[in-house]
């Protein structure tokens, strides 16, 4: 998979976008990482929650470490900035939203105001029950985690479709977005999801997003 060419969509969706042109200089500048960079990451904190005691979440540690190498390791090719697990936090966290589950999303990247370290949530049940896979996931929010650090503030202005179009992009999550978001409404066929960058952004929307950015890179 070759990696997102951040020079030659910035040329293209200039006319389409201000803001993407400020989150490539941002990423042009990012510094190397320096030596011994990459390690562990900093805190994944003990989970509590209703699967505490299910002797299948072991596993999913197992993975979740496996699932956080391939993830760095993606992003940092598909972006060409660094992706240093280190750099973030990490909480298994069950989820309260009812509408994660029709959405595929399981897990979720907070950002905090005061300019702490991002903390990546994830909702182990999906992985406990063997209905979802890690390392998609991992990798969509390991975007999200590296364009915020990468940005700052600027992170918070960028349009929505732009930051995840980017994650789902590069998680290589199109296909299964456009299937959950054609299932979500009976009768609707896949072109009708295309219905325009502009209106207002939910989940039915992130294949959309996803293929204004590969469409980007291609023409660019």
């Amino acid at each position: 998979m070759r990696p997102v060419d951040a020079q030659r969509i910035a040329h293209r969706a200039a006319a389409i976008c201000g803001m993407l042109a400020a989150w490539l200089l941002a990423g042009a500048c990012s510094p190397a990482p320096s030596p011994g960079a990459d390690g562990p990451p900093t805190a994944l904190l003990t989970y509590r929650g209703r699967l505490a005691d299910d002797p299948r979440l072991a596993e999913v540690g197992r993975e979740f470490a496996a699932a956080l190498r391939a993830a760095t390791a993606t992003v940092s090719a598909r972006l060409e900035v660094p992706a240093d697990a280190a750099a973030f936090r990490y909480r298994f966290r069950d989820s309260d939203s009812n509408s994660d589950r029709p959405a595929g999303q399981w897990a979720r990247t907070v950002h905090f105001s005061s300019g702490g370290t991002p903390e990546i949530q994830i909702d182990p049940a999906p992985f406990v029950l063997g209905i979802a896979e890690l390392t998609p996931v991992i990798t969509h929010e390991v975007v999200h985690a590296v364009l915020a650090r990468e940005l700052g503030e600027v992170y918070g202005t960028i349009p929505r479709w732009l930051d995840e179009g980017i994650a789902v992009e590069v998680a290589g999550q199109t296909d299964d977005k456009l299937e959950r978001a054609v299932a979500w409404t009976p009768g609707r066929d896949a072109a009708s999801i295309i219905d325009g960058l502009a209106t207002d952004h939910h989940w039915t929307d992130y294949a959309e997003d996803a293929l204004a950015i590969a469409w980007l890179e291609e023409v660019g």
